[in-house]
């Protein structure tokens, strides 16, 4: 009879992890939200293919800061997540207590065009295990699907000329 129920657990459990998730990042139907069919500069990922990117910096130093960035692809509509956290005058990390600005909204088929035009001069690389600690970022990573699954790449800009670009376009989506 133990057996029995740890068998049901197991099910019950796999069966959960089978049907989490959004239906355009784990691996559903997919339809491209852009007619665009520029590739990411040195690869074969098309940004018609992008269903997720972070944007990520972090400062746990003294007034330390937190700052992501997310554009993202659910239920076929083209969403953009802002999240900013600052501790004043203390070491950090920056925790969910210390946020200074929060949002999400839709995104207009420009502003997703926009975006994909940003980003698709960076450069894309299998991700790495990085061993060294202290780097406050930024840390980009792209998500794309790739026939039915969703692979994950490190991102980077080319220049730093192109990354004050995307964080100015950031900004003005925050506001």
């Amino acid at each position: 009879m133990r057996y029995i129920v740890i068998v049901a657990i197991c099910i019950v459990t796999l069966l959960l992890f089978v049907s989490c998730g959004s239906k355009d990042n784990a691996g559903g139907d997919f339809e491209p939200v852009t007619q665009k069919t520029d590739k990411i500069t040195g690869s074969n990922v098309s940004v018609a293919d992008v269903v997720d990117f972070y944007y990520t910096y972090s400062w746990i130093g003294y007034n330390a800061e937190y700052l992501r960035y997310r554009f993202y692809v659910e239920d076929g509509k083209c969403m953009f997540m802002y999240d900013a956290r600052k501790v004043v005058d203390d070491y950090g990390p920056a925790s969910e207590e210390d946020r200074t600005a929060f949002g999400i909204k839709e995104l207009s088929q420009e502003e997703w065009d926009r975006f994909l035009d940003l980003i698709k001069v960076g450069t894309i690389n299998d991700p790495k295990e990085y061993t060294e600690t202290g780097d406050s970022g930024p840390w980009l990573y792209l998500y794309y699907r790739k026939k039915s699954d969703v692979k994950r790449m490190e991102f980077n800009f080319k220049s730093l000329g192109d990354r004050s670009e995307f964080v100015e376009f950031c900004e003005s989506l925050a506001k």
